[in-house]
């Protein structure tokens, strides 16, 4: 969330975006679980007593469980859910009231290229992002005569080392080994930094949708293109994905697994971002 304390004097600059405005009374943080309704109204109702309004709301509150359906549960489901869509559902209804009040605001929702193509072994992560797909495209038509902006990011794998928080289940070691590489690959994923510098100009000139790296574009574009097509390359991706004959539908943190592999070079290459992300290593 970003907002304006109306006691605090804005900093002269060239650009009269608030996007791109400095104020004096700096950054404000205040922890919410964002699942719960009951915490994001009081957060909300706090935030706006105190800044006077909210100018931009970001949500992008996330989980994510790797494994084969067969180790998932409907728990599973439910608590992607519960973070990655509820987590963005409620801010918004928190906040909209006065955006549409005021006619101004911004709500930036980052989804994900799983929110366009299911992708193997990550379903209850990618039902949730298709949920916010959906939620953006509706808000952005129900808000466009309320001079309320709605900015989809779209982004495919990004580099900040959050495999180590991730849940893995099944053949663990080798779902967090293609995870975990996939995630930290240059030629895979996509700076932090860069996809953050991109966000932020969307955001400043009105964007409606954003898909970032050149992977993600890739198979959005071949989505389009030849639906039939991604959905038997994704049969093929799920044949060659980790398989397990076990019934265990328990999991373990990604920080567990990275510890098993003391010496794995992917274990190095995930530690680069991590370390300058602040995940735990």
């Amino acid at each position: 969330m970003r907002g304006r304390d109306h006691r605090a004097r804005p900093r002269r600059t060239r650009n009269r975006s608030t996007t791109a405005r400095a104020y004096s009374a700096g950054p404000r943080r205040r922890p919410c679980d964002s699942g719960s309704r009951e915490q994001v109204e009081k957060t909300a109702a706090t935030l706006g007593e105190r800044l006077g309004h909210i100018d931009i709301l970001a949500n992008c509150a996330s989980i994510i469980q790797v494994g084969p359906l067969k180790s998932m549960t409907a728990e599973d489901f439910e608590q992607a859910m519960a973070v990655n869509f509820f987590g963005y559902l409620y801010p918004t209804l928190a906040l909209l009231p006065s955006m549409r009040e005021r006619r101004n605001g911004t709500i930036v929702n980052i989804g994900s290229i799983g929110g366009v193509v299911a992708v193997p072994h990550l379903l209850p992560y990618t039902c949730a992002k298709f949920a916010v797909s959906g939620l953006s495209e509706g808000l952005r038509a129900e808000l466009r005569n309320n001079d309320v902006n709605v900015l989809e990011i779209v982004p495919g794998l990004m580099r900040t080392g959050s495999p180590v928080n991730a849940e893995f289940k099944g053949a663990e070691e080798r779902e967090w080994d293609w995870f975990s590489l996939s995630d930290s690959l240059p030629m895979l994923s996509v700076d932090a930094e860069r996809a953050a510098r991109r966000i932020v100009s969307a955001i400043a000139n009105g964007e409606r949708r954003v898909t970032l790296g050149l992977p993600a574009k890739a198979i959005q574009a071949a989505h389009r293109l030849s639906p039939a097509l991604v959905r038997q390359m994704l049969t093929v991706t799920n044949a060659i994905l980790p398989k397990t004959d076990s019934a265990e539908t328990s999991g373990v943190s990604g920080l567990e697994v990275s510890r098993r592999k003391p010496g794995s070079w992917i274990r190095r290459l995930l530690n680069v971002p991590a370390r300058k992300y602040n995940q735990p290593t």
